[in-house]
């Protein structure tokens, strides 16, 4: 482990490597390991000088909790790691979640009361702030995939390709797809 640890370091500080994606899924395996998250806080705060960009997926923001004491370093470096996301996507939540969500990332009330409401594929992308609501479009392979069986074919890979117009002024989703993709949404 240690090997492996030692090049996947060196390859990450590599300058000849190029853009590259660092993804984390499945998060919450790591969240309670401290030298883990030592390290993935290097790597937020250094992605621009190693060239890559990083992502964390996890289920809910509670998934959080796992790291750690309320008061412990652990706890205090996962909270960082979301705080220091420009960019966070978030999809349909339950609405014993919405407090939470809403208060730790800043939404506004009509954000929060879009949640409960996305369709399936669809996630509120909070770039800064600017806010936008996604559909993801699975190709051909992909949809006849369960997305919830881990031994799904990677060959078949989701794609963004539509961006929903929404407007946080009057909580409203208007999809460019076809109704048939439930095209409006109102608070």
């Amino acid at each position: 482990m240690t090997c492996a640890s030692a090049w996947l370091e060196s390859a990450l500080a590599d300058p000849a490597g190029g853009p590259r994606w660092v993804i984390y899924d499945e998060a919450w395996r790591l969240l309670h390991i401290l030298p883990l998250l030592r390290r993935m806080q290097a790597q937020w705060k250094l992605s621009r000088a190693y060239g890559i960009a990083n992502l964390m997926v996890i289920h809910r923001l509670s998934d959080l909790d796992a790291a750690g004491a309320g008061e412990s370093e652990a706890r205090a470096i996962a909270e960082g790691l979301l705080t220091d996301c420009s960019t966070r996507i978030v999809y349909r939540q339950e609405t014993d979640q919405l407090g939470r969500v809403a208060a730790k990332l800043g939404l506004t009330r009509p954000e929060r009361e879009l949640l409960p409401y996305l369709a399936r594929g669809s996630g509120l992308w909070k770039i800064g702030r600017s806010s936008h609501v996604i559909h993801h479009r699975l190709d051909r392979c992909a949809t006849h995939a369960d997305p919830n069986d881990e031994r799904i074919n990677l060959r078949c890979r989701p794609r963004i390709c539509e961006r929903s117009a929404y407007s946080t002024d009057d909580a409203m989703l208007t999809s460019s797809s076809s109704p048939a993709d439930g095209n409006r949404a109102r608070r």
